[in-house]
């Protein structure tokens, strides 16, 4: 009977404490899902308006601080505190030795941050206003130490090993055994589709034999008289007549009649012509018109005003966040890509620039920049990003442009546009050589031999 008793005491325990661990939980996430920049927290002092959080005072500054270190993983520690509840609940806690119960409080702490880390590195807006970044002080300060140690596909790598590893130190669960289930579950779904498919056909088919009789009229057959067999007579074999050849006869007076050939005549040689010359005596005329080539009118989104605008200001503030200082003097916008000239304080190293190229491109949210350390006849560095979409670049406008017109060599190539977006033209007498850069397929032998 006491022990009976004990035994619900002890339920009665865990039921409060699991009560207590969702509670907490859903305050934790009610505080996540409400928290405001103007309100009062660990970071800041706030607007001094009145506090927005569902949570009150304690809501801001729980919100604020786990946003501020951890990032957007700070949504998973709700989630965190209900699987702790449930652990408590189902006496599994208790399970767990001395050791593995510190190795799973390990396995957590190295989720939590790998995961910070990995948002930071590669989530680079969300829809949240968070007080940092995507991954809060621990994902910038471990983000950038990996990426300067591994690089940025070895730290990403490294991040996922890591996350892995804390799942199954933290849950304890069997990635093999998974894996079992999942090919098990497989088959048994693919075998249930395979039968599936195969009564459909069944039914397919049975449906279109029944309409094919069902269409069928039944046809009595005639009655046939019966055919009595008469015997035929063998035909009689015909005669056959002989015929005798006829005789030649030929009189002895008669002689043999001898035809000459024809006299054959010689046909005179006629001199072969030669051709004249083409390219004496002759007039200089006038080049074809370029209205006979298409006037290709196309539409490329590319950045506006106010967008390149904004990027020079990121730009600014994305190199000033790894203390460098810049000032973004121009922007050319090109057919292929955009290059912004930045003007660096003094002191500033073209090289940190350059080793910051990665760390740009990912601010930028581009593939890749490339930073152009010396622009002839300026003292400024170029940034060159891609642009949203390709330009096209029209032949007929290329001729009509104020470049080829002034050209004064008979031999005037027209060969594009150049970064800033202002046409190229070479002379083909100059040229002895010419390199010519492309993957495979892109044009190179067409080009040359249209020059």
């Amino acid at each position: 009977m006491a022990a009976v008793m004990e035994e619900r005491s002890v339920r009665g325990l865990r039921e409060t404490a699991l009560l207590g661990f969702i509670v907490v939980a859903l305050f934790y996430l009610i505080s996540l899902i409400s928290f405001s920049h103007e309100d009062a927290g660990w970071s800041h002092s706030g607007t001094g308006m009145a506090i927005s959080n569902a949570g009150g005072m304690v809501g801001a500054w729980l919100a604020d601080f786990s946003f501020s270190f951890f990032g957007v993983v700070a949504f998973s520690f709700p989630v965190i505190i209900f699987w702790q509840g449930y652990l408590f609940f189902t006496h599994k806690i208790a399970d767990v030795a001395g050791f593995f119960k510190y190795m799973r409080w390990l396995g957590l702490v190295a989720m939590i941050m790998s995961a910070s880390t990995f948002c930071f590195l590669h989530i680079l807006r969300c829809q949240i206003e968070l007080p940092r970044n995507s991954g809060g002080i621990i994902g910038q300060e471990l983000g950038e130490a990996s990426v300067i140690t591994f690089g940025n596909s070895g730290a990403t790598l490294l991040l996922i090993a890591v996350f892995f590893s804390g799942l199954t130190l933290y849950t304890h669960i069997s990635w093999v055994t998974m894996m079992e289930i999942v090919g098990r579950n497989s088959l048994v779904f693919s075998a249930y589709c395979y039968r599936q498919i195969v009564l459909l056909w069944d039914k397919l088919t049975t449906r279109k034999e029944d309409a094919y009789h069902l269409n069928q009229t039944d046809v009595e057959p005639e009655e046939v008289s019966d055919v009595k067999r008469y015997e035929m007579p063998e035909p009689a074999k015909p005669k056959v007549k002989v015929k005798q050849a006829p005789v030649m006869i030929f009189s002895e007076s008669s002689t043999p009649e001898v035809i000459m050939p024809e006299q054959l005549f010689a046909q005179p040689v006629v001199s072969k012509k030669v051709q004249t010359d083409l390219f004496k005596n002759v007039e200089p005329g006038a080049l074809p018109d370029t209205e006979l080539l298409d006037l290709r009118v196309v539409k490329v989104r590319g950045y506006s005003a106010d967008e390149l605008e904004d990027m020079s200001r990121l730009v600014e503030q994305s190199l000033q966040d790894f203390n460098v200082i810049v000032e973004v003097t121009g922007v050319l916008p090109g057919p292929v890509i955009t290059r912004f000239e930045m003007q660096p304080a003094a002191g500033v190293k073209v090289s940190r620039i350059s080793g910051l190229a990665k760390d740009l491109a990912r601010s930028l949210s581009v593939t890749s920049v490339r930073v152009v350390e010396v622009i002839a006849g300026k003292s400024v560095i170029g940034l060159e990003i891609p642009n949203q979409e390709r330009e096209m670049v029209s032949f007929r406008k290329g001729l009509e442009s104020s470049a080829f017109i002034k050209a004064k060599s008979p031999l005037s190539l027209f060969l594009g546009k150049d970064i800033a977006g202002a046409p190229v033209v070479a002379d083909l007498a100059k040229m002895p050589h010419l390199l010519v850069a492309g993957t495979t397929g892109s044009g190179k032998s067409v080009a040359i031999n249209t020059m």
